[in-house]
């Protein structure tokens, strides 16, 4: 639901923007009255819900589309998003991305009456699950067609491949709003249809469209084809090279594509690909024109080539994930007008000075990390000569201590200096980087001891993930910013009591404090926590007293490790309400109580470790069958229990068992 000050946001926009919006075109003052009554019943089929739509200042257009007085409809041509053909007046353009509309679609909406329809976008809204109506073949007119980022799922109707006068077909991006995974499926019989039928496609766009396939060679058929992306498909075997012979092919995107394979010929297009191999072709040497180049997470191989440093209208270059080996070259300080440079995850090597990207004032995302690099930095650094990074990539750079150029950063966002020999303290200019705008800070697997003035709460106001794991510090815990989603201190000395500041972090979703000398009780609040957390690791400190007691209905919790501490009494019995525990680890304490019976209705058990504690008494058989439906180990050796332990009492299929 949105906010009240969502609600008058949009409200005013709508009313400066006034009901008069239409189109470019001048419109005739009618169209068909089952025209409009059509996309009113449209318009009242959906909620409008902010959160509907992911663009900053979405517009619901539907908010312009009503009745005149005494009820008679006005012309729809004038209404926002709606387009008529200037000769009958019939609907023939739909524009509705970015309107916030909530709801479900099926194939008797009212919008299937609008047949003579070319051209319709519905991209970037909420239709809550559907799937893509056949109905949409009463729209043999369609051009173009936009259902991205809406949230459709299932089978993609083989209707759509009946739609031969397509020139734009974008279905990318329906994932799932909350685990980002791709809803749609393209069944191959379909897609070789699509690329078989719809032979005038300009523009196709499959992103995060499960299609499971061979690319077929009729694709280098379709001539007009400019931008080609399928990415994320699921897509295997080899990439037809004929597809690069397209004259007309500017943008190809395939990675994340794991099984896809091929070779880059010599040719003279711009493109993005994945998992081709074989060094840099020197016939790119020519695409001096060229904007961006992504060729990630491909097995490229050999070094970067010399002529790279001509591109000076170079604005993203991305050769991360590959197997590039040789140097960085002083020529990436030609490329004044780079801004995005992706370098990490291959086989670089040797010194890299941050002069070669000090010239580069446009630059705001910059990643050489996992290479076999040592990134050297002048201390003598300005203010005034320093680009203002927003990602900044220098994990395993053997960095030894922190660049002195970061406390003039402001505008940081991503910053990984994990895996790295920095060493002393963390100095106390770091609390005055980038307090407004840091999100992702990774500062493991260093050498790290303490901090110089540590405040009562870190200053980054922002920040989502923080990782300080397998360090050598000590003293007590840092608290970090509320915002705080994930946060690793594993594999230190920390010692002590974990500080009740901790307790604000109540959207956590993961807490590593594992492999330390934390001391006290468990802060009870951390129970109170689990309708976010999913990681909640505690194992291997000093930890006192009884588990947090209380958890809800509503925990998301996955796994609890409690391991090697000196926990005392019974388990509460609230854990019964975290249904999606995957994992319990609640070995070497001294708890006491009868077998957990009860935790047998949790459905996603699937490791209970109880070893080296004090439970005791007989397993009998549960009561209304409460057997454990997914448990594959069961650890409960050193214990005191009695009596025949009968496995079928816990499980009715087969486990590994301790005793």
């Amino acid at each position: 639901m949105m906010g009240l000050s969502q609600c008058l946001f949009l409200f005013f926009i709508f009313f400066f923007r006034g009901c008069s919006t239409s189109t470019t075109h001048e419109q005739p003052s009618y169209c068909p009255d089952e025209e409009s009554t059509a996309l009113l019943q449209f318009k009242h089929s959906f909620t409008i819900n902010a959160s509907a739509s992911s663009l900053v200042g979405a517009n619901p257009k539907v908010w312009s589309w009503k009745t005149a007085q005494g009820g008679n409809n006005t012309s729809c041509c004038t209404w926002d998003g709606v387009e008529c053909d200037e000769q009958t007046g019939h609907v023939i353009g739909l524009d509705l991305r970015s309107s916030c509309l909530y709801g479900s679609i099926n194939s008797n909406s009212s919008i299937f009456r609008l047949v003579h329809l070319q051209r319709l976008n519905l991209a970037d809204n909420h239709f809550n699950y559907s799937h893509i109506p056949t109905s949409i073949r009463n729209f043999p007119r369609l051009t173009h067609l936009d259902l991205s980022g809406s949230v459709f799922s299932g089978r993609v109707p083989s209707e759509v491949s009946q739609l031969v006068k397509l020139s734009l077909l974008n279905l990318s991006s329906n994932t799932d709003p909350s685990s980002g995974v791709g809803l749609l499926k393209l069944d191959v019989s379909n897609f070789r249809s699509l690329v078989k039928n719809v032979t005038s496609l300009e523009h196709l766009r499959l992103r995060y469209v499960n299609i499971s396939s061979t690319i077929p060679h009729s694709m280098a058929n379709l001539s007009f084809l400019t931008t080609l992306d399928l990415h994320q498909c699921e897509l295997f075997g080899d990439f037809p090279v004929t597809v690069f012979h397209l004259q007309n092919l500017r943008s190809l995107y395939l990675r994340d594509n794991q099984d896809l394979i091929g070779y880059l010929p010599e040719f003279n297009q711009n493109l993005s690909a994945n998992k081709f191999v074989g060094p840099i072709p020197d016939s790119f040497a020519n695409l001096t024109q060229l904007t961006v180049s992504r060729i990630s997470t491909s097995p490229l191989t050999g070094p970067v080539p010399s002529w790279i440093g001509n591109f000076s209208k170079l604005v993203y270059l991305d050769f991360s994930y590959s197997r590039l080996n040789g140097s960085i070259l002083a020529s990436f300080s030609n490329l004044t007008n780079l801004e995005i440079l992706y370098l990490q995850y291959n086989d670089l090597r040797g010194t890299v000075e941050f002069q070669t990207f000090q010239n580069l004032q446009n630059l705001n995302q910059l990643d050489l990390s996992v290479n076999n690099l040592e990134f050297l930095t002048d201390s003598v650094i300005t203010n005034a000569k320093v680009p203002q990074f927003q990602v900044l990539g220098l994990a395993r750079c053997n960095l030894t201590q922190f660049p002195y150029f970061l406390r003039y950063q402001k505008n940081l966002q991503n910053l990984y200096l994990d895996q790295n020999k920095i060493h002393g303290l963390v100095p106390k200019w770091m609390w005055n980087m980038s307090t407004e705008s840091l999100k992702y800070f990774n500062l493991g697997r260093n050498l790290l001891s303490g901090f110089e003035q540590l405040p009562d709460v870190l200053p980054w106001v922002n920040l989502r993930f923080l990782s300080l794991s397998s360090n050598m510090f000590h003293g007590p815990l840092p608290i970090p910013a509320a915002s705080t989603l994930g946060y690793e201190v594993q594999d230190n000395n920390f010692a002590g009591e974990v500080p009740p500041g901790i307790c604000n972090l109540s959207s956590l979703l993961a807490l590593d404090v594992s492999n330390n000398n934390f001391s006290g009780m468990i802060p009870q609040c951390f129970g109170n926590f689990s309708d976010h957390l999913t990681l909640f690791l505690l194992g291997n400190n000093s930890f006192h007293g009884t588990l947090p007691q209380t958890y809800t209905n509503k925990s998301n919790l996955r796994m609890l490790d409690v391991s090697q501490n000196q926990l005392q009494g019974q388990l509460p019995r609230s854990l019964a309400n975290c249904l999606m525990l995957e994992t319990l680890i609640l070995s070497n304490n001294n708890l006491s109580d009868v077998f957990p019976i009860w935790l047998g209705t949790l459905p996603e058990l699937k490791l209970l470790a109880m070893r080296h504690n004090g439970f005791h008494g007989v397993i009998g058989k549960p009561k209304n069958n409460q057997r454990f439906p997914k448990l594959r180990l069961l650890d409960m050796s050193y214990n005191n229990f009695t009596g025949q332990f009968l496995v079928e009492y816990i499980c009715k299929y087969q486990i590994e068992q301790y005793r």
